[in-house]
């Protein structure tokens, strides 16, 4: 029912300040994280233990049991996929740690919402495509989730590179704000000094050669005053 979302919500947004401002908590060192480890999955394993029977046809709930079951089910079944994700994330994972970091994973590394949607497509497309009657045991529920695991990521990939990717690249490119040109920044102190260089090494030539040249700046100061296709006559 609802509240499984809201607890899934709340422990993963416990989780994310865990990582985010508690990643390096001391937790007993190495024995404390073995017997995390180890604690975790029997939290875990037991309470998929203990679930077993619930979802068969007929089962009838003790009294109590059921709003027992909705109040830890979601807490006590997440106890080691939260540690699993903790201990990965501040370096305490091992050889977990090396097996997500497959470069692999790498391709559905953001495309986490497109493999959540499919996977309710899978289930109800597998529910309704059923003609045959099933027997709900331990094999067939876990064959099935196996199944539908596989084929949600499978189609959450190809739904995200032909679908998500492309609209989030137009979205980009769309909301991008204009860049502006960067316009063009003359160094008046670089030039004069570049100018006054040249000069004196105009004025050094012109005296070893003993003549007599117009420097950059006589040459600005010069006024056109007549031209014809003959001579070029200036006034200074």
């Amino acid at each position: 029912g609802p509240i499984n979302y809201v607890q899934t919500f709340i422990i993963g947004m416990l989780l994310a300040c865990a990582v985010r401002y508690r990643p390096n908590v001391y937790l007993g060192g190495t024995i404390g994280h073995l017997i995390l480890w180890f604690g975790t999955a029997c939290i875990t394993l037991g309470h998929m233990y203990w679930q077993r029977k619930m979802i068969m046809p007929g089962f009838q709930y003790a009294e109590g049991e059921q709003l027992l079951y909705l109040i830890i089910h979601k807490p006590v079944y997440l106890t080691w996929f939260a540690w699993l994700i903790y201990a990965t994330c501040t370096g305490r994972g091992g050889y977990f740690s090396e097996i997500l970091g497959w470069k692999g994973f790498k391709i559905v590394d953001n495309m986490s919402l497109e493999i959540y949607i499919m996977h309710s497509f899978v289930f109800v497309y597998r529910i309704g495509m059923q003609r045959e009657h099933r027997t709900y045991n331990e094999y067939y529920i876990w064959s099935s989730a196996m199944a539908d695991f596989v084929f949600s990521y499978v189609i959450g990939v190809i739904t995200g590179f032909l679908v998500s990717r492309p609209f989030a690249a137009m979205t980009t490119a769309l909301l991008r704000p204009p860049q502006r040109v960067p316009k063009a920044v003359v160094n008046e102190e670089g030039l004069d000094a570049k100018n006054t260089h040249n000069n004196d090494i105009l004025a050094e030539n012109n005296a070893k050669n003993g003549l007599s040249i117009l420097t950059v700046e006589d040459i600005a100061s010069l006024n056109v005053i007549h031209h014809n296709s003959d001579k070029i006559v200036y006034r200074m």
